[in-house]
């Protein structure tokens, strides 16, 4: 499975850190975040190196809708109005800075300038619209009412002019290319020294005057991951047999939510779909959201022609707002997190303001999105209620973990066992070969759930993903799950 991002997005291989190195700043992750951020310090004269555990813009970037907008897409209403205009303002100067950069370096990246329009399936003014608009005001957007020129049920609906599209996979790309600073992917990192701002990987030591985690999810045990949902969402892109769709950002704000959108590639004109949101490892068959994804795509654009399928990760905050600035007071170690699924547009006002930490500039968004901040009053059920389903995944018997034989799964099964005592989170591979590892996730010792669509054991607690044999893919967890033998010892 990749996103037609990626398939139209080529870009070659970059070496790992193989040995020590000392800079002014560390950047752990290769993402419009991370790669931002080092274009702003690089330029204030910097050495930066980058340190990315896959490959550049591959992860949430390369896996998202491309879309770029002030307004903020999820969850207005727990947005204090009072921040509107301070939120809304950062967010369109980033989408220019955005654009600006497209200019000035030539990225072929697709970019163009669009409505964005929200939706209801509804003819009545609906809470969801209600607030949408309401922040739009107060953000001093001008919302226009509108009709939806797509083959879908829409009542009423509204416009804010002048957001954008790229292919968010190119513009990293281009944008790395014109770097003056080290990039390495294949390198993760597996340690952090906080007091030392000293990074550990696989091969060599990075030590540095500040580390940036812009990795989505910054890892090891933080009171962050309290404070945060990690959903999931998947995309799906289908070939036109028609002309391409008109230009804009469509966006339901009614259940069943979707995104969609047109993107030309490879001669063809796609739509390009996504929602199907769910929390991470609580649902019982992923594969279920693309099926209805699937069916979205058929019944309302009459084709069948699915090139491309993805998913991915999202982190979103309690109180609506992320997490940008210092881990905690007079800390060296910087982070960006808590996107919800707005990442690209935050993710470049995350990189204009860690830049300014960096360089003792003023920002204004800092002391709203402190991470240290105190949540606000409207924020408190949802956290609570966070921990309240953490606290279950810790229960001794939990429904779906099975006290049979691991042995006696066929091809593409995958369970969680209880073995005398121990839980084991067994995969039977397409060659026949059982995979098999501890089910104990490594971060806060949570019980993890097989993925059937992605084929992955995920976290149901913070988030934290991993390979059948136990690679750790992305979220808070540094190890990976330990393997276990077939049969005991």
């Amino acid at each position: 499975m990749r996103s037609i991002w990626k398939a139209a997005a080529q870009c070659n291989p970059r070496a790992p850190l193989t040995r020590d190195l000392t800079v002014d700043v560390a950047i752990v992750g290769g993402g419009i975040t991370g790669l931002m951020c080092a274009h702003a310090l690089a330029y204030d004269g910097l050495k930066v190196a980058v340190l990315e555990a896959r490959r550049i813009g591959e992860g949430s970037t390369g896996n998202s809708t491309g879309n770029l907008y002030a307004l903020v897409g999820e969850r207005p209403r727990r947005i204090e109005r009072s921040h509107a205009e301070t939120v809304l303002n950062a967010r369109a100067e980033a989408v220019d800075r955005i654009e600006a950069l497209v200019r000035a370096l030539d990225i072929d990246c697709g970019w163009v300038r669009c409505p964005w329009v929200v939706y209801t399936h509804s003819t009545q003014p609906t809470k969801a619209l209600l607030q949408a608009e309401d922040l739009a005001r107060a953000g001093r957007l001008h919302a226009r009412p509108t009709s939806v020129p797509l083959p879908v049920s829409a009542g009423l609906a509204f416009a804010v002019e002048n957001q954008a599209q790229f292919n968010p996979l190119r513009f990293v790309h281009g944008l790395a290319a014109s770097l003056p600073c080290e990039i390495y992917e294949g390198t993760p990192v597996t340690a952090l020294d906080d007091e030392r701002c000293r990074v550990h990987t696989p091969a060599g030591i990075v030590d540095a005057r500040y580390v940036v985690l812009a990795s989505h999810a910054p890892k090891g045990m933080l009171a962050l991951h309290g404070e945060m949902e990690p959903y999931r969402e998947y995309g799906a892109a289908a070939r036109l047999a028609r002309e391409a769709l008109p230009p804009g950002i469509f966006w339901s704000l009614d259940e069943p939510y979707r995104s969609i959108r047109g993107y030309s590639y490879d001669n063809a004109n796609h739509v390009v779909v996504v929602g199907e949101s769910h929390w991470v490892g609580r649902i019982d068959d992923t594969r279920v959201c693309y099926a209805e994804l699937e069916a979205f795509v058929r019944n309302h654009f009459g084709t069948d022609a699915i090139a491309y399928r993805w998913s991915a990760q999202n982190y979103r905050a309690a109180d609506g707002l992320p997490y940008v600035g210092r881990l905690h007071p007079d800390s060296r170690v910087l982070v960006a997190t808590g996107f919800g699924a707005d990442g690209l547009t935050y993710g470049a006002v995350s990189a204009h303001m860690l830049s300014d930490v960096i360089a003792e500039r003023p920002n204004p968004m800092l002391r709203l999105l402190d991470p240290s901040r105190l949540p606000h009053a409207r924020a408190l059920p949802g956290i609570m209620a966070e921990g309240v389903a953490v606290l279950k995944q810790f229960a001794r018997d939990i429904p779906w973990i099975d006290r049979g034989d691991p042995t006696s799964l066929a091809p593409g099964e995958a369970k969680v066992f209880d073995r005398s005592g121990e839980k084991i989170a067994a995969f039977r591979n397409d060659r026949g070969e059982l995979e098999m590892v501890s089910a104990v996730c490594t971060h806060m010792q949570c019980i993890v759930r097989w993925n059937t669509a992605e084929r992955t054991w995920d976290c149901p607690c913070h988030g934290s993903r991993f390979e059948p044999g136990g690679r750790v893919i992305e979220g808070p967890a540094w190890h990976d799950l330990p393997a276990r033998p077939a049969t005991p010892e």
